[in-house]
């Protein structure tokens, strides 16, 4: 007796990708596992492109591991993969087809610095005043962006305070608004994954400092036409007054000032110089009919 089936099995189902549907560059390194279910023992076949891949199933489940050489077969960029049963009796099914996409390079993005309105101080320093600054970053459009504070430990997503969602990349520059950072250096850590879970990170130290410089002294350094330590009209006096720290001078809304003490009256000594440094210096012209007996 001879047994005849014409009748082809029934469509493969691929139940499981074990990367998803795209494939990062990790995981065509270690391989990508196609798994599925189709008529008992039936041969399957995976072709892709012009080549084809053959595996056995074991009772109605099946699996085939495409291996890194199989994955760069396919090349960057999206392959259809193509799977059929063929019975004992040599009858294939229809293809059961699947879409997978190759992306194995790491998201574009660009280093991350202070906002202008976050530098406070000297530009371009990397320190602020502000616990909770912005910084600019471009990177690769709809990429997931996390971060870490410090040298250790996992990346946490930036969520953005007013909406209570992740904060995704636009693809052009945008101001991020960092979590809170302690006084004092800060290494901080921004991360961007994309769709297929490539990363790509990058870090800097940001110098936070909240604390308002100090006045340490002050004293006469010079007295430009002083004759005997006395000074008379027109004379000037240099002041030089030591911070605690370095201070940065803005004169965009006026420059600073230090008040004098000579005789029973107080006059204004004005801004010289010492922006970026702790020493500023003042100048004060003494004007006639003003007397100290025991000194400014």
């Amino acid at each position: 007796v001879q047994l005849v089936d014409t009748e082809a099995p029934s469509d493969p189902v691929i139940s499981s990708i074990s990367s998803g549907t795209a494939i990062s560059k990790a995981e065509l390194q270690a391989g990508v596992t196609i798994s599925g279910t189709s008529e008992a023992n039936a041969t399957i076949h995976l072709s892709f492109g012009d080549e084809t891949r053959v595996t056995t199933a074991s009772g109605t489940s099946w699996q085939y591991v495409l291996t890194k050489a199989d994955l760069k077969l396919m090349g960057e960029g999206s392959e259809t993969l193509s799977v059929t049963a063929l019975d004992a009796y040599g009858n294939e099914s229809a293809a059961t087809e699947q879409v997978l996409t190759i992306d194995s390079v790491a998201p574009v993005m660009s280093t991350f610095a202070l906002t202008t309105a976050s530098d406070t101080g000297i530009a371009n320093d990397r320190k602020t005043a502000d616990d909770t600054p912005d910084v600019t970053l471009t990177a690769e459009n709809g990429s997931a962006i996390s971060y870490r504070l410090g040298d250790s430990g996992g990346f946490s997503d930036l969520v953005d305070t007013a909406t209570g969602l992740v904060v995704t990349a636009t693809g052009s520059e945008q101001a991020l608004t960092l979590p809170t950072l302690s006084e004092g250096a800060n290494t901080v850590y921004l991360k961007v994954s994309d769709a297929a879970g490539n990363e790509a990170v990058r870090s800097s130290v940001i110098r936070v400092d909240t604390t308002d410089p100090t006045l340490s002294s002050a004293a006469i350094t010079a007295a430009t036409g002083a004759q005997n330590t006395y000074l008379n009209a027109g004379d000037v006096v240099t002041v030089s007054v030591v911070l605690t720290e370095r201070a940065w001078i803005d004169t965009t809304g006026g420059s600073p000032q230090l008040s004098l003490v000579i005789g029973d009256s107080t006059v204004i000594a004005d801004y010289v110089s010492g922006s970026t440094t702790n020493t500023l210096t003042f100048s004060y012209t003494i004007i006639d009919g003003q007397t100290d007996s025991d000194g400014i």
